[in-house]
């Protein structure tokens, strides 16, 4: 299916409005075991760490590519030691915007990490993101 840019656009920004509501910046949040069911609870996961995005998090969707503005603001205590295999972006009330898969460079996940090992009490860092609707 190939899809209109504005509409592409449209979507990205109504992500982009989920990830800005509520009073601070939006998170995502960094996460080891069995990614759950979409929007489901995080039971049995622990909490690596937690990057803020800027606020607001993006300008406006062009071409279809939501570019976060930078930086994002690092995590300088990791909250736990393991390896993060996905996340879970949330507004800044942690409320459920979307989970992404979580890997190194040519794994095919959402966001891609240098190092997908994180220690408890290190820094958690990611320097840019896109989300991109594209027309494959």
């Amino acid at each position: 299916m190939k899809v209109k840019e504005t509409i592409r656009n449209g979507w990205l920004d109504a992500i982009r409005t989920a990830i800005d509501a509520g009073t601070g910046a939006g998170k995502i949040k960094f996460y080891d075991g069995t990614q759950p069911a979409t929007g489901a609870a995080v039971t049995t996961q622990n909490l690596l760490g937690t990057v803020l995005f800027q606020d607001p998090c993006a300008p406006a969707a062009t071409g279809g590519v939501l570019t976060f503005a930078t930086p994002l603001v690092d995590d300088d205590d990791a909250d736990a030691t393991g390896n993060a295999t996905w996340a879970r972006i949330t507004d800044s009330a942690d409320q459920f915007v979307c989970d992404c898969s979580v890997g190194l460079s040519g794994s095919g996940a959402d966001i891609i990490l240098n190092a997908v090992n994180i220690a408890e009490g290190g820094i958690v860092r990611v320097n840019s993101g896109t989300l991109t609707a594209g027309n494959a």
